[in-house]
């Protein structure tokens, strides 16, 4: 019997030392940052194979072989749509010697989306002028409706949204929806959806909670483009802040968007569309505008560059353009963030560039 057990016990334990061993050279391979890495080794060697299991679980970018190949796909066919908005006469580069030159070219390189020029931009920053701009435009809608969010919260002017969708499906006007199936659980879970679903808007729940993918990972775009004439994008989710989340003693939620006319809206709605293709496994349908381009623009428009980020291809593609943004600054650098949890590189380039002289003030919510 004491045989049998020490047999057992010499078994487990080269089967741990093994597995640490093999679980640590992984996470020295991925070269993660200083900290991060010695956490995760932290964890895997003092707590004995729970360690192995929650490193596998959330150690890793994971979204299933399926998904990532379907994302491949959509990418390859979407490429000569972005393409074609690269050779087009409203792409251009910031002026030379800006701080804008160097984010450009990383997010050229990164993501191969142009900057195109002759954009009208307007900044919403209160839920009542984004909430009234989104019904208006959706209830001047003649073609389509795309709406993507990490969260749909009933209730306010929320149901203002549902009610202008429900009247746009009504007049023909092709309505989808993306929402984050985690985000949005309650929504989808809700009577709304159902009202939605059966008036003919086409609601899609994204990454839906599976054992062979990591369930912190993600949908948080929040993006509005209505006839691909007018698009908005920002922090502001579906949700109406006198009603939402009011129990956590937080106060109202404060977000900000941008509403955008020109060339560039042809850049969320090309978003959209990818995720709708991997989503739908449907075919990419470039937006309306691709292959033509509004030529010119608006006259006296802004330069835009559209950056998307998150599960998939580069998910590290803000997080390096947010360092780039910090090294770049000459002379003031303003922050403004519901959650500030910088790493190692972010303080690092902060302290940089208050140390040169950069003038660096940051805003975040407390709590």
């Amino acid at each position: 019997m004491l045989d049998n057990l020490h047999v057992l016990s010499t078994i487990v334990l080269a089967a741990h030392w093994l597995i640490v061993v093999g679980l640590s050279l992984r996470v020295i391979a991925r070269r993660l940052p200083v900290g991060i890495s010695l956490a995760w080794l932290a964890v895997i060697f003092s707590v004995p194979f729970v360690g192995a299991v929650l490193y596998l679980i959330f150690g890793g970018k994971q979204l299933g072989g399926k998904r990532i190949a379907r994302q491949a796909f959509a990418q390859r066919d979407a490429e000569p749509a972005v393409a074609t908005s690269r050779e087009s006469s409203n792409s251009a580069s910031p002026a030379a010697g800006t701080a804008g030159v160097p984010l450009y070219r990383q997010a050229l390189v990164l993501m191969g989306m142009p900057a195109l020029k002759g954009n009208r931009m307007v900044l919403l920053h209160d839920y009542v002028s984004i909430f009234d701009a989104w019904v208006k435009n959706i209830d001047a809608a003649e073609e389509s409706c795309r709406l993507a969010f990490y969260i749909w919260h009933e209730g306010g002017r929320a149901d203002d949204v549902m009610e202008a969708l429900l009247r746009a499906c009504g007049r023909g006007v092709r309505c989808r929806v993306l929402v984050d199936a985690v985000g949005s659980k309650a929504f989808l879970k809700g009577k709304h959806v159902q009202s939605l679903r059966a008036a003919g808007v086409e609601v899609v729940e994204v990454l839906p909670p599976s054992f062979r993918r990591r369930t912190d990972l993600r949908y948080h775009r929040k993006i509005v483009v209505i006839d691909d004439h007018v698009g908005y994008t920002g922090s502001q989710n579906l949700v109406d802040p006198r009603f939402f989340k009011q129990e956590s003693g937080a106060g109202p939620w404060v977000d900000a968007v941008v509403q955008i006319e020109g060339p560039a809206v042809t850049l969320l709605a090309h978003i959209f569309e990818l995720d709708w293709c991997v989503e739908t496994g449907t075919a990419f349908e470039a937006p309306r505008s691709w292959p033509v381009i509004i030529e010119g623009g608006l006259p006296g428009g802004a330069l835009v560059q559209v950056v998307p980020s998150g599960p998939g291809p580069h998910p590290d593609a803000i997080h390096q353009l947010l360092l780039t943004a910090i090294y770049s600054a000459r002379q003031t650098l303003t922050l403004t963030t519901p959650y500030f949890v910088p790493d190692e590189a972010v303080l690092t380039a902060l302290f940089s560039a208050s140390l040169s002289g950069v003038e660096v003030t940051g805003m975040c919510q407390w709590k």
